[in-house]
């Protein structure tokens, strides 16, 4: 039997055409679908990065940076000084072993401000053979500050002898360091002074002490006292004394 004839009847042209028009259109239907699903895609991934660069940017704005740790500040410690001496240096102080100073010991001058008093004897009228009978050890002592032979050499004693008890004075205290400072004018003598203290700074050069010429801001150009700076021509007054212990006291700090 032929094929059916009127509008229900389909031609073999026509029925292929509607085949190729329905796989036109779901073609069609399957591209667009592809593009959607990627669209989708590319829209996903952007919001995830999105979200995962405002999570970094507020973990980085909500983090404090760490400080690198300070070590603590080290305090300095005090040096601690000792002095032996005579009248120049205990003047008039109420109890100098005490450390109770009076104005005109150049000791007072240096004390104070990181450095401290560990000891020490003085006396007036004495030689340096008493000192040498009367010190102790200064325990921890960092500076030994000897000012004395002015009753040495005004009562003719050879500075060999002399020599010998700062000496043995150094080795009774036992300090870590040893300042020897030259000694006021004698307005008497002032030549038999001033060849003292050449002595003074050639015995410390030979020993390896420090050495400090504090007397020298004392000392007129013909070798006795400034006027003002003494009242009886050997003992300085508080002015003078000022004058000397801020040169020991720089002499001290300056840590050789």
């Amino acid at each position: 039997m032929g094929p059916p004839d009127g509008p229900d009847a389909l031609s073999p042209a026509h029925t292929i055409y509607c085949m190729g028009k329905r796989r036109r259109s779901g073609n069609r239907v399957w591209a667009i679908g592809g593009v959607a699903l990627f669209a989708a895609g590319v829209v996903t991934l952007a919001a995830m990065a999105l979200r995962q660069g405002r999570d970094e940017a507020s973990s980085e704005a909500g983090s404090v940076p760490s400080l690198p740790e300070s070590s603590p500040t080290a305090i300095a410690e005090p040096i601690r000084v000792a002095a032996v001496g005579d009248s120049i240096t205990a003047a008039n102080s109420r109890d100098f072993a005490r450390g109770d100073l009076g104005d005109g010991s150049w000791l007072s001058y240096v004390i104070g401000d990181g450095v401290v008093f560990s000891g020490g004897w003085a006396l007036g009228g004495v030689q340096t053979r008493s000192m040498v009978e009367n010190v102790t050890p200064y325990p921890d002592t960092d500076v030994l500050v000897l000012l004395a032979g002015v009753n040495d050499y005004g009562n003719d004693v050879p500075f060999s002898t002399t020599a010998a008890n700062y000496d043995a004075i150094v080795k009774t205290v036992a300090p870590s360091r040893v300042l020897i400072s030259t000694v006021p004018p004698r307005d008497e003598d002032p030549d038999a002074s001033r060849a003292y203290n050449e002595d003074l700074e050639e015995l410390a050069s030979m020993r390896g002490w420090s050495f400090v010429d504090a007397a020298s801001g004392t000392e007129d150009v013909d070798g006795t006292y400034i006027e003002g700076f003494t009242s009886d021509g050997t003992h300085p007054t508080a002015a003078a004394a000022k004058v000397m212990g801020e040169a020991v006291r720089e002499a001290v700090l300056a840590r050789p």
